[in-house]
């Protein structure tokens, strides 16, 4: 049977779809701005749209462009706000955080809020996606914790290769698993701190 590698990221779980680009000779659908670039792909009204910037200092635009553009994290699907003290941008692959202190752009671990928030129960019969398990990693050093996170992927190898086909650093865009790789049944999936990677044991429309 053919198998599919789907990775997503979501806020509330909300599939947000990809437009592409018009035909040839139509406007186009993103272009450069002052200190950065303006996207209408997700605008859903077709009409407006979202720009990523380096404005103020904090650089999202450059990160955008170092993490292989919406090839990488996807399309903006908000503006920047201020959440939690920080300024944040959705993309459709990752929320990025703007740490002050570091003058870095972090990565916000959506599925620990959502396990947070008490959403487990609803991701798991609505996106087949396995609740967090407990690990006995407390003791062990932070290599320790990531090889021992990474491992659950060792038997399947399809996962850990889209796991690990993340632009840049694999473990900062999806997070360390918080799951083993669990069979639903129409799929193998696993859940991540930023991501679901789920494996398909066959065809599906998307």
């Amino acid at each position: 049977m053919k198998l599919h590698v789907l990775a997503f990221i979501t806020m509330l779980a909300l599939a947000i779809p990809v437009l592409g680009a018009g035909p040839a000779g139509a406007d186009p659908a993103d272009w450069d701005i002052q200190n950065g670039h303006f996207f209408t792909q997700t605008a859903g009204d077709g009409m407006g749209g979202y720009s990523i910037t380096n404005d103020n200092g904090v650089r999202f635009w450059e990160t955008f462009v170092q993490l292989g553009g919406a090839q990488g994290v996807g399309y903006p699907v908000s503006r920047r706000f201020k959440w939690n003290g920080f300024v944040v941008q959705v993309m459709q692959r990752a929320v990025f955080q703007w740490n002050p202190a570091t003058g870095e752009v972090q990565f916000v671990n959506v599925f620990d809020l959502m396990e947070q928030a008490g959403n487990d129960a609803w991701l798991e019969a609505v996106r087949q996606v396995p609740r967090p398990k407990q690990w006995n990693d407390v003791a062990l050093p932070w290599t320790g914790v990531v090889q021992n996170r990474l491992a659950v992927m060792d038997s399947f190898p399809a996962i850990k290769r889209a796991y690990f086909g993340a632009v840049g650093d694999p473990v900062q865009m999806n997070g360390l698993p918080t799951s083993d790789v669990v069979d639903t049944g129409e799929s193998l999936v696993l859940r991540t701190q930023r991501a679901v990677i789920q494996q398909w044991k066959a065809d599906v429309p998307w």
